[in-house]
């Protein structure tokens, strides 16, 4: 009898381990996926930061523009940092087929797939007729980075 005495608090010891153990691994659990989830919203918070500072860089201004029986051409200079890649464009409110084309409109007609920085860029639009320049339009620029320009043409 003084045998099993002995050994009796043998029991809650490991009753305390086992849920020490258990609680352990529960915390650790939930510091590892509060843990990931932070590291996902300040990595996420580092691209929102990423692309507002391209966005800043991204700057250009409405030179001119010229029109044929088919194209529109409008001149674009790019005054940033940034290299500006057009997504979408939009004459007066319709949506321009996304096959335009970047010519350098100073030098050697050298293409690109975006506008440089310090450049003057042809970007040429297919147009059907009547022209837009007839009448005058609002021709709307989105770039990759979510900037966004507007400007009335006549």
């Amino acid at each position: 009898m003084s045998l099993f005495k002995e050994q009796r608090g043998v029991a809650e010891i490991i009753g305390f381990l086992i849920v020490t153990t258990a609680l352990f691994g529960a915390v650790t659990y939930v510091l590892a996926v509060k843990g990931q989830q932070a590291e996902q919203q300040a990595q996420g918070l580092i691209d929102v930061m990423r692309e507002a500072e391209m966005r800043q860089g991204e700057l250009i201004s409405y030179v001119y523009t010229t029109d044929d029986e088919n194209y529109l051409k409008v001149y674009l200079y790019n005054y940033g940092a940034e290299n500006v890649e057009l997504s979408r464009v939009f004459i007066q409110g319709k949506e321009a087929e996304n096959n335009w084309s970047y010519k350098d409109a100073v030098e050697n007609g050298a293409t690109y797939n975006s506008i440089p920085p310090s450049k003057l860029v042809e970007i040429t639009f297919p147009i059907t007729s009547p022209s837009p320049l007839e009448n005058g339009f609002y021709l709307t620029i989105l770039t990759k980075h979510r900037g966004v320009y507007c400007w009335w043409i006549s």
